[in-house]
């Protein structure tokens, strides 16, 4: 069934956003976005925009969309002869298993750095960050967790 014929209103975050880099490397294959294309301040602000235009389609990390019921998170796919994934499993939650086999096609690890390994205070972090307590928190803001080991 066809929808009515109507433009779609494209959302951004800046360009000085990591999610922006990726997909503009990825997607595009390094090309510029759309002129026409709106720039957010944010991957929340794209998610906001989004559920209030019914034209309207954007991206950012899941964990902005995932809480939005009012919003469809697309699945891709990672070639044309690919079979189209999603980011989420059937419960709705972040499907860990598609980004950690790579048949999920876009994700990427967020980085931490320290000048020479860390001591004392940002080592206990860091060990605090990488251990359970730390990854649950991960898990609960709706990111992807390090894989187990």
């Amino acid at each position: 069934m066809a929808g009515p014929d109507h433009g779609i209103t494209r959302y951004s975050p800046e360009s000085s956003s990591g999610t922006y880099s990726v997909i503009k490397d990825e997607v595009p294959e390094g090309r510029d976005y759309a002129p026409d294309c709106q720039t957010m301040p944010g991957t929340s602000a794209v998610a906001e925009a989004v559920a209030r235009d019914p034209w309207g389609i954007g991206f950012g990390g899941v964990s902005y969309f995932a809480k939005m019921s009012d919003l469809k998170i697309l699945a891709i796919k990672k070639t044309d002869a690919g079979l189209a994934v999603s980011p989420l499993g059937p419960d709705g939650q972040p499907n860990e298993s598609v980004v950690y086999d790579g048949s999920y096609g876009l994700s990427r690890y967020l980085y931490m750095y320290a000048l020479g390994e860390p001591t004392s205070d940002k080592k206990a972090y860091r060990d605090w960050i990488l251990g359970p307590e730390g990854q649950a928190i991960v898990r609960q803001v709706e990111y992807i967790p390090l894989p187990r080991k």
